[in-house]
C-alpha cells in the first residue's frame, strides 16, 4: 500500500488538473460564444442584405439552441457546460429579425416569435419533464442536421455563399470541437452533447470550406442584381427587335434592349 500511495495521489493530481482545465476551457468558450456571431450581425448590418443566409436554417439552429440550453438547466449542468447555448441564441434571435427585415417577411418573424414563447412557458411552468428535455437533446443532432443542410446545399446551388461571415463558422467550428474535450468530462449526461457537438464541428466545418472556395460570390449577387433590374423594367430579348418591324423605335432603358439596338444599327449600316 506504501508504494501504491504516491501513484494514486500522482493520478489524483492529474484527474483533478484535468477537470480544471477543462472546467477553464468550458468559460472560455462560453466567453468567445458571446461575441461569436458578431461578425454575421455586423456584415448583415453593414451590407443591408441577407442575401445567402437562409431562414429556415437560422430557425432550426435557434430551435438547437432553446433544447440546449434546456437540456442543461434541467440536469442541474454547470454553466460552464452550456453556457454558450444562451449567448448564441441572443445573437442568433438578432440575426433572425435582420433576415426579416431585409427579406421583408415580418408576418414569418412574428409566428417563430409566438412559438419560441409557447414553448419556453412551458419550460419554465414545469409542464415539459426532464425526461423530455432530454429525449429533445437526444432528437437535437437531427435539429443539427436540418440547420446546417439547407445552407450547405444553398451554397452548392449557387455557387456563392452571399453574405455569410467566415469568421463566424470558423469559430464555432473550433468552439463545437472544444466543446467535445469538456462534455467528454461531464459523465454520463455529457455523452449527448458530445455526439451534437461533434456533429456541429464537422457541419460547420463544410460551411466553412464553402466560404473559403466560393467566396462571397460578389459576381454572382452583382450578376443577380442586374437580372433584377432587367425584369423591374419589363426587358425582353426580342421587345427592341418586335417594335422595329412596326416601324417603330424601342423605348426600353434596359441594357439587353440598348444591345439589341447597337447590334441592330450595327447590321443596318452594313
Amino acid at each position: 500500500f506504501f508504494f501504491l500511495a504516491r501513484p494514486l495521489a500522482l493520478l489524483s493530481l492529474i484527474y483533478k488538473k484535468k477537470k480544471n482545465l477543462s472546467k477553464g476551457l468550458g468559460y472560455g468558450v462560453v466567453a468567445g460564444a458571446s461575441v461569436v456571431k458578431l461578425p454575421q450581425l455586423l456584415k448583415l448590418a453593414s451590407a443591408g442584405s441577407a442575401a445567402g443566409l437562409s431562414p429556415l436554417s437560422a430557425e432550426l439552429e435557434q430551435a438547437a439552441y432553446g433544447i440546449g440550453a434546456a437540456y442543461g438547466i434541467a440536469h442541474k449542468l454547470p454553466f460552464s457546460a452550456f453556457g454558450e447555448t444562451c449567448f448564441l441564441a441572443l445573437q442568433n434571435l438578432a440575426i433572425l429579425a435582420l433576415i426579416y427585415r431585409f427579406n421583408k417577411t415580418p408576418a414569418r418573424g412574428f409566428c417563430v416569435a409566438a412559438l419560441a414563447v409557447v414553448a419556453a412557458a412551458a419550460f419554465f411552468t414545469g409542464k415539459v419533464s426532464t425526461r423530455q428535455v432530454a429525449t429533445a437533446y437526444e432528437c437535437a443532432s437531427l435539429l443539427v442536421i436540418a440547420a446546417r443542410v439547407p445552407q450547405i446545399y444553398s451554397n452548392f446551388k449557387n455557387k456563392s455563399t452571399g453574405q455569410l461571415s467566415g469568421i463566424t463558422y470558423g469559430a464555432n467550428a473550433l468552439g463545437a470541437l472544444a466543446r467535445v474535450h469538456t462534455s467528454l468530462s461531464a459523465g454520463k449526461s455529457g455523452m449527448a452533447m458530445v455526439r451534437s457537438y461533434a456533429l456541429g464541428a464537422a457541419l460547420n466545418s463544410i460551411i466553412l470550406a464553402q466560404i473559403l472556395f466560393y467566396g462571397g460570390g460578389k459576381e454572382e449577387g452583382r450578376r443577380l442584381e442586374e437580372e433584377g433590374d432587367s425584369a423591374a423594367q419589363g426587358c425582353c430579348d426580342s421587345c427592341f427587335f418586335s417594335l422595329q418591324e412596326q416601324g417603330e423605335s424601342c423605348s426600353c432603358s434596359c441594357s439587353c434592349c440598348r444591345r439589341d439596338e447597337e447590334d441592330a444599327g450595327e447590321e443596318g449600316k452594313k
